[in-house]
């Protein structure tokens, strides 16, 4: 698919908008955007903007939005197609046009159309594009390390170039669609990473249905690790966080010792089997590689590493159903999500014990499922800097994509 530009342009005026299609017209965001504050509607569903994602369900958040307040009054009612903004987090990219009814927290701004001039499914594409993100960051203050509050005096003031309205609504199907054809190679190649792995699940498990090998206790074939460091205030250290499910490690960024907190921490090698201690329960168990060598983690994330035992097989084995069960029992709590981890419990757990040939292969096939998944990664974010890069010159007026629609 081959772009060309509009046919003309002309000067904006404004100085970070420069050239744009002769036939586009520029506003202030005031006169787009109208402020609204409709509180007393405790009833409805709980909303929050994602940096990634937009607007979404408060429990689709995964555990990574804020916990809402236990008075519900003071929050503010939005509407299908209303823009949300994070007041403290919109110079981030927190932003988004509502596809649900709901109430966020009075942390957000809420801003309906001027109908005659906008189509909320363009606006869907245009307000989260980088160079208008580099604008809601000019119009906020910085109250702290990560946030920065909008001031409405600036805001107001923001100069924005929209093409017509019949425009907006041929860019944003031509979006919708090549967006959806682009997430679904990207979904095609998470498959394969998917497929890989269940066929890894279903060798361990075979292993404990049908295996021959004795039952034996956890504690007498692995081994928990320790390497404790004592953290040097003026270095820097990188600690290693879970995903739940099985999704893997991240690296947390670079800090000074002296900002590293009051935690213990200890040093992880590759192949270590790294489990956390409050969310094992949810499959957040994963196997360090070379990249993670020289991290930390905290005392909150037991290590463990098999002795007569391969590692790679019990990391396998903690991801089949049995696996789940074990560490949910080994996981003790009273409310909520809060189920530390027992790992004297887990250890006392019997498996198993399976053979040579078993651990070889699934050895190996982890070992091949990294080196999947390192060139998946590649596609993926290839795929990724086409989209967001399609994405920003449409809404633009880089490329004129009206012919594809």
């Amino acid at each position: 698919m081959e772009f060309k530009q509009y046919p003309s342009y002309k000067k904006s005026g404004v100085e970070w908008l420069g050239d744009v299609p002769a036939e586009w017209n520029i506003y202030p965001f005031w006169y787009l955007f109208n402020r609204k504050e409709i509180t007393n509607k405790t009833q409805e569903q709980l909303l929050s903007v994602y940096l990634d994602r937009g607007v979404i369900l408060h429990s689709e958040g995964g555990g990574m939005v804020h916990k809402p307040a236990d008075n519900l009054e003071k929050y503010q009612l939005v509407e299908v197609n209303d823009f949300v903004m994070n007041n403290q987090q919109a110079w981030r990219g927190s932003v988004g046009v509502s596809p649900y009814r709901g109430i966020v927290s009075p942390a957000y701004l809420i801003f309906s159309f001027n109908k005659t001039l906008c189509e909320p499914k363009f606006f869907k594409y245009f307000l989260r594009d980088k160079g208008i993100v580099d604008q809601f960051m000019i119009a906020s203050m910085s109250v702290g390390t990560i946030q920065r509050q909008v001031k409405g005096h600036l805001l107001k003031t923001i100069q924005l170039s929209i093409p017509s309205l019949i425009e907006q609504n041929t860019i944003a199907n031509f979006l919708d669609t090549e967006t959806a054809r682009i997430d679904n190679l990207i979904a095609k190649q998470e498959k394969l990473i998917e497929l890989f792995k269940e066929n890894i699940i279903a060798l361990a498990m075979s292993e404990q249905i049908n295996g021959k090998g004795k039952l034996i206790r956890l504690c007498n074939i692995v081994e928990e690790i320790h390497r404790p460091t004592q953290l040097i205030e003026t270095e820097e250290y990188v600690a290693l966080g879970l995903y739940n499910r099985g999704r893997g490690l991240f690296h947390k960024p670079s800090t000074l010792g002296q900002d590293m907190g009051d935690s213990d921490f200890f040093y992880v090698n590759s192949g270590d089997l790294i489990l956390s201690g409050q969310f094992a329960w949810e499959g957040a168990v994963a196997m360090a590689s070379n990249t993670e060598c020289g991290c930390v983690v905290s005392h909150r994330y037991p290590v463990l590493r098999g002795s007569l035992v391969n590692t790679e097989y019990l990391f396998a084995l903690f991801m089949t159903d049995y696996g789940d069960y074990l560490l949910n029992d080994s996981s003790r709590g009273s409310a909520g999500r809060n189920k530390p981890l027992n790992t004297n419990i887990l250890l006392k757990h019997k498996i198993r014990m399976p053979s040579k040939e078993v651990q070889e292969k699934i050895k190996t096939m982890l070992e091949q499922k990294l080196k999947l998944e390192i060139k998946v990664h590649e596609v993926i974010e290839k795929l990724k800097e086409y989209r967001s890069s399609i994405i920003s010159h449409a809404v633009t007026g880089k490329i004129d994509v009206r012919e594809f629609c």
